[in-house]
């Protein structure tokens, strides 16, 4: 299920398209081969819920990286099999650093240049 879909023109006047998906991302993800396919053939970019949508062709994504979440998540579980910590008493954490990963393939084909210092 897609959560957001809007297409329209944002304030450079680029048409874009922008994919959010929640509660089955696996499935968005599956077909977004097809997604960016469309997409990408009518000039729009994409900017997609996480980096393997971008392997599969979407224009780019700013997130989580997922092995550093594993390795947070893999820390929190050794203290609590040690018995260091309880789950009730453990604060919510999270990732401090965020992914930007950008298909230069796709933006070529759009005809977008991502800047250098990006």
């Amino acid at each position: 299920m897609v959560t957001k879909n809007r297409c329209g023109r944002n304030h450079t006047g680029y048409r874009f398209l922008l994919v959010t998906a929640v509660t089955a991302a696996a499935m968005i993800a599956a077909g977004m081969a097809t997604v960016a396919q469309v997409a990408n053939e009518n000039k729009i970019p994409t900017i997609v819920g996480e980096g393997g949508m971008v392997l599969s062709g979407g224009l780019a994504t700013y997130g989580i990286n997922y092995y550093e979440l594993g390795k947070l998540t893999a820390e929190m579980a050794v203290q609590i099999l040690k018995g260091e910590k309880k789950p009730a008493e453990m604060p919510v954490q999270y990732l401090k650093k965020f992914d930007l990963n950008v298909n230069e393939e796709t933006a070529k084909a759009l005809g977008i240049t991502i800047p250098e210092n990006l």
